[in-house]
């Protein structure tokens, strides 16, 4: 370990105290990093699953189907119509990727 110069005017315990908390910091930022990483990763599946799901959507196009899945379908269309282009655009993309 590398002898520190304590700066004058700082004691012992304040230079031990800024060493903690740099410490915590790099803890924090360490956390903070794996927690984007999930995001990223949960952003990637959310994409693929927008994908296929207006894929199937655009499938189902003058097909009969039941009520029940006539009334899921047309929530799911009105999502997907209110998807920002781009992210649609990123959603059908990642189904090939």
């Amino acid at each position: 370990m590398k002898a520190e110069m304590i700066p004058m005017g700082n004691s012992v315990s304040t230079v031990l105290a800024q060493h903690a908390d740099h410490a915590l910091m790099e803890e924090d930022y360490s956390l903070l990093r794996s927690e984007l990483e999930l995001v990223i990763q949960e952003d990637a599946q959310l994409l693929k699953i927008a994908g296929a799901a207006a894929l199937f959507v655009s499938q189902l196009e003058g097909m009969s189907l039941p009520r029940g899945a006539m009334t899921a379908a047309s929530k799911l269309a009105r999502l997907i119509g209110e998807m920002s282009d781009d992210t649609l655009c990123e959603a059908m993309q990642s189904l090939s990727a």
